[in-house]
């Protein structure tokens, strides 16, 4: 079976919705169709379901242990060292 992140829209009269991954984790955006997915503790991948996109992707140097969103722009990573801020709207920062 191949793995799968559910999402149920509770705005949307309860629609589910599912996707295939190859992710260990997923964190969806509290107000936006944006989900945030993490493999092998290092690859990070940033998507807009409502256009079909991916917004942004990045491989940390290091597993990151902890990440959450902390404001409706910006993604929380905290790795072994170090911590970090993503605004996964902002096209000019990587």
């Amino acid at each position: 079976m191949k793995p799968e992140v559910v999402i149920i829209d509770l705005k949307n009269n309860n629609n589910v919705i599912r996707r295939p991954i190859n992710a260990d984790s997923a964190i969806m955006h509290w107000t936006k169709q944006v989900i945030a997915l993490k493999a092998q503790s290092r690859t990070l991948q940033i998507f807009d379901l409502e256009a079909k996109a991916k917004l942004k992707s990045a491989t940390m140097n290091e597993d990151v242990v902890f990440w959450k969103w902390f404001s409706p722009t910006t993604l929380g990573l905290v790795t072994d060292s170090a911590v970090y801020h993503w605004d996964i709207f902002d096209a000019t920062q990587a």
